[in-house]
């Protein structure tokens, strides 16, 4: 299911209120009818758009494996992810590592 903005969720709820089409709302945004079933089913029950909390996959990394892999790239700043990677035994792949690199602030993407 592609993933809809909140901003197109509460578009497609207020078009479906108003009494457009299942079908015109897929077309429109691009999506399949069961995406625009799936909100319009979400907020007859709950009566809102927004994700639960914690709904997404649960991350591969703790906390202190996310520190060691900051901490040994700040402290060898010309080393390079995959160096980081396997030095400190991250468990993630090389794309969550980067992506641990670009949640921190202090270091550069």
């Amino acid at each position: 299911m592609p993933n809809l903005s909140l901003l197109q969720k509460t578009q497609i709820v207020t078009l479906l209120e108003e009494g457009r089409s299942i079908r015109a709302l897929a077309q429109r945004f691009e999506v399949n009818k069961s995406t625009i079933l799936r909100a319009k089913r979400k907020w007859q029950q709950e009566r809102v758009v927004l994700r639960k909390n914690g709904s997404g996959r649960k991350r591969v990394t703790t906390p202190e494996d996310d520190e060691n892999l900051i901490q040994f790239l700040r402290n060898n700043p010309f080393e390079s992810v995959v160096t980081a990677i396997n030095r400190t035994n991250f468990p993630g792949h090389v794309r969550t590592a980067r992506n641990r690199v670009r949640e921190d602030s202090e270091l550069p993407s």
